[in-house]
């Protein structure tokens, strides 16, 4: 009795799309998980320099510089090794220069999405805060003017340019051809879990769905990277605020702009509703127009169709993340 199965050839075509689709999935872990190796070679390497130079961790500039350079390493690394071994450019799945039509209302709209978001990440951490756990940020309180353009550099500019080229143009790109749904939910998860913060993981899941769609939505990643530009920009100024002005003062700005964010953004929803062009073929992916016939269906068994990289990667940055926690406590 011979144990060969025939399928048809639409059960063949349906099963080459799945074991595509998944594969797709593994692609894109690669980066990730370098990401996490560099990044744990690159603390316990700290921590050892530490131990040995115990002088160095009461030198703000250095500790910051020092983050700043991990940080490049960790993320630029993974990046550019992933185009050199699949021979891919990020321009091959969104470009970087002027987006499509619309893409000053996209903006908006996505900035107030993700100042939603983090208003969600601000009930969650009043609620730990009420059950004791510690979720204070706090400010800056230097006033060394070449730290502070240093932070708004590190802080603003970098992740704009490396996150966006990892999560909306590496993972957001490879998994699109199989969905546009799954790719930016999927997009926006990895830029919750590859934060490895656990109180912010609500804020950070809806800024990436909002990232990922406005790239999505205007086919460029300057608008992606302009949105994570601005809101890390304000975060900086916010924390800044403090030091230089009241806080009565402070908060009243923070409020201010915070409003007129939301205003504009329910503006730029409602302009994107009346002039929707479903036809509009200039603000979509490139890849998305080529390959829609790989889509794969998700409607059932959703969970089934991830790859199981994906899941080792969410749980790592779930470990990752209470570790930090921890050792932040100690």
């Amino acid at each position: 009795m011979n144990n060969y199965v025939f399928l048809s050839n639409g059960q063949f075509i349906e099963a080459e799309k799945k074991r595509r689709f998944i594969s797709a999935q593994a692609r894109v872990t690669v980066p990730l998980f370098m990401m996490f190796g560099i990044s744990t070679g690159c603390s316990v390497l700290l921590f050892i320099a530490s131990a040995l130079f115990p002088d160095m961790m009461t030198n703000t500039v250095g500790i910051e510089i020092t983050e700043a350079a991990m940080y490049l390493a960790y993320l630029s690394i993974p990046v550019f090794t992933f185009g050199l071994i699949s021979g891919k450019r990020i321009t091959s799945y969104f470009t970087v220069r002027r987006g499509g039509r619309h893409k000053v209302a996209m903006f908006f709209t996505g900035l107030g999405i993700i100042y939603f978001g983090q208003y969600v990440a601000v009930i969650v951490s009043d609620l730990l805060s009420g059950a004791g756990v510690d979720t204070s940020s706090g400010a800056y309180t230097e006033r060394d003017i070449g730290l502070m353009i240093f932070r708004f550099v590190y802080i603003s500019v970098f992740p704009a340019i490396l996150e966006e080229l990892l999560t909306r143009g590496i993972v957001l790109g490879e998994l699109l051809p199989y969905g546009k749904g799954f790719a930016v939910v999927v997009s926006g998860a990895v830029f919750a879990f590859m934060h490895m913060n656990l109180v912010q993981f609500p804020f950070t899941f809806l800024a990436g769905v909002a990232m990922a769609y406005a790239a999505l939505y205007c086919g460029s990643l300057r608008v992606s990277m302009l949105l994570h530009f601005t809101n890390n920009f304000l975060s900086v100024l916010f924390m800044y605020l403090p030091t230089f002005i009241s806080d009565e003062w402070s908060i009243f700005i923070e409020a201010t702009v915070s409003a007129a964010i939301f205003i504009c953004g329910i503006a730029g929803a409602i302009y994107l509703m009346v002039n929707k062009d479903k036809d509009d073929i200039e603000r979509k992916a490139r890849c998305v127009n080529v390959c829609e016939t790989d889509k794969v269906d998700m409607r059932t068994s959703p969970l089934k169709n991830v790859s199981p990289l994906l899941y080792v990667f969410a749980v790592l940055s779930v470990i990752m993340a209470i570790i930090e926690a921890v050792l932040s406590s100690l």
